[in-house]
């Protein structure tokens, strides 16, 4: 699988096109979450067109970038918060992130339980993901020169499965990106004339999928104890005594 660098990404987001699309997707992100006042936020994947409005009211604000992706500094006039690293290995503690926004990741991940496990552990027990991917149906998926079309897309129940096979339950489930992929400039200027009445019209073919989701633990906590239930249970034999490991128990043969 070809993932696209950091920079291509950056790129495809200074283009006018890509800045219709982060206006669209930030106003998704904005209507299930506001502002995240004293939250610890996340982004996983390329993230960094939609944690900007995060770094003045969060508690922290950062970014992982795949190591597939390579990286680059942000913000640019700022410190440094973003670091690298593979999905199977965050360097972040355990229950430690209130929100997590996933964008360019799941589409991508090498193994997506490996990574939807580690999602999982980082994430405190009353924290929320949101995990924006690509439509399968959708025209944007067949957009080979947008990273929308690139990865593996999936449809509403390939990504909601995947989610609760990891202990995730869904909270809110929205489409975005009705905009058709064309770069023609007046088709970038009524993006939100789309967005408005695409749902309406052809909302299966919609370009992401936006899907809210909470930590699962008392269905971890459960699938946990079953095992130990149902754990195949072996018995082990007492030595013998010594007495008994001494007597001839063919005595009466011999004699």
């Amino acid at each position: 699988m070809i993932y696209p660098s950091a920079y291509e990404l950056k790129s495809f987001y200074n283009t006018n096109v890509g800045k219709a699309v982060k206006n669209t997707v930030k106003k998704h992100i904005d209507n299930l979450w506001g502002d995240c006042d004293n939250l610890r936020v996340m982004g996983y994947g390329y993230t960094a067109p939609y944690l900007d409005k995060y770094l003045e009211t969060s508690e922290r604000c950062f970014s992982i970038m795949s190591g597939s992706s390579g990286i680059y500094k942000w913000p640019e006039e700022k410190d440094n918060l973003v670091a690298i690293a593979r999905g199977d290995e965050l360097p972040i503690e355990t229950e430690s992130v209130d929100r997590i926004i996933m964008m360019h990741a799941i589409e991508y991940a090498y193994s997506i339980d490996d990574l939807m496990q580690e999602i999982w552990r980082i994430l405190k027990s009353n924290g929320r993901i949101i995990a924006i991917v690509p439509n399968r149906i959708g025209f944007w998926a067949r957009a080979t020169w947008s990273p929308f079309g690139q990865g593996v897309p999936y449809t509403q129940y390939q990504i909601n499965k995947t989610l609760q096979k990891n202990k995730f339950i869904i909270e809110n489930t929205d489409r975005a990106l009705y905009m058709p992929p064309l770069r023609f400039s007046l088709n970038i200027k009524v993006s939100d004339f789309y967005e408005t009445y695409g749902k309406y019209i052809y909302s299966p073919l919609s370009g992401l999928h936006v899907i809210e989701a909470s930590k699962q633990i008392y269905s971890a906590i459960l699938k946990s104890e079953s095992r130990t239930k149902n754990r195949r249970k072996i018995i082990i034999p007492k030595p013998a005594a010594a007495t008994d490991r001494n007597c001839n128990c063919y005595k009466n043969d011999k004699e």
